[in-house]
């Protein structure tokens, strides 16, 4: 994390075949808060060049925010570089990632394997 004048820097990881578009949302939704980038993987044809295109675009610590196939490439991310640290939201569990194990958030009623 960054110094506490500063902002986060939050890296959103696409899914296969898709772009910015897919995070707009969200980001115009993080943007008060955090600088947020947003990965182009229109390029890249393998998870690790996928993951070192994503942390060339800052020097800063991340976090990273994934969808689908964008999971893959956070966990090649954390292979490749210490800054990042290994705490990964899933958007589709409203649940937060720690190794292999889902935590599910207060008042959440979404699990790792579907809803209650």
């Amino acid at each position: 994390m960054t110094a506490k004048s500063e902002r986060p820097t939050v890296l959103l990881l696409p899914e296969l075949l898709c772009d910015a578009s897919i995070w707009a949302t969200q980001a115009d939704a993080m943007r008060p808060y955090a600088l947020v980038l947003i990965a182009d993987f229109s390029e890249h044809y393998s998870l690790e060049a996928m993951a070192r295109s994503a942390l060339a675009m800052t020097e800063a610590p991340i976090i990273a925010i994934n969808h689908s196939m964008g999971a893959r490439v956070a966990m090649e991310i954390t292979a490749l570089a210490s800054r990042f640290q290994a705490h990964r939201v899933d958007p589709m569990t409203r649940g937060t990632a720690t190794g292999s194990r889902v935590v599910q958030e207060p008042g959440s009623r979404h699990l790792s394997g579907g809803s209650k």
